[in-house]
């Protein structure tokens, strides 16, 4: 199953492509593990990777504020980073989990006022 057609994931699969050298387009239509993407590193401890993803999670944050997309409403930076990260771990996991993640947290243009 593909990652959502949401700008969102455009925006995060656009991160992703150009910070570790994957092809955004491809990353949206194979929907790869976690543990397939670059920055996973399959040959840490929990422990080591846990605290890298931190560091993955981190920068895609700021990446995101730089930007200037805005937290929803009752949300903000160490609940992304935690949720983020706990997506990021699951190295069976869809990558796809990363949209998710970053779409409840960040509004974007192609929501409607709810």
């Amino acid at each position: 199953m593909p990652w959502p057609k949401t700008l969102a994931a455009k925006i995060v699969s656009g991160y992703v492509g150009l910070k570790y050298d994957v092809l955004s387009s491809d990353l949206r239509r194979y929907n790869p593990p976690m543990g397939a993407l670059p920055f996973f590193n399959n040959s840490a401890s929990p422990d080591i990777r846990h605290a890298e993803l931190g560091l993955v999670a981190g920068k895609m944050i700021k990446f995101l504020t730089e930007m200037g997309f805005k937290f929803e409403a009752g949300k903000n930076a160490t609940s992304a980073h935690q949720q983020l990260v706990l997506a990021m771990e699951v190295e069976h996991a869809p990558s796809a989990g990363i949209v998710d993640v970053v779409d409840e947290h960040f509004r974007f243009a192609d929501e409607g006022d709810e």
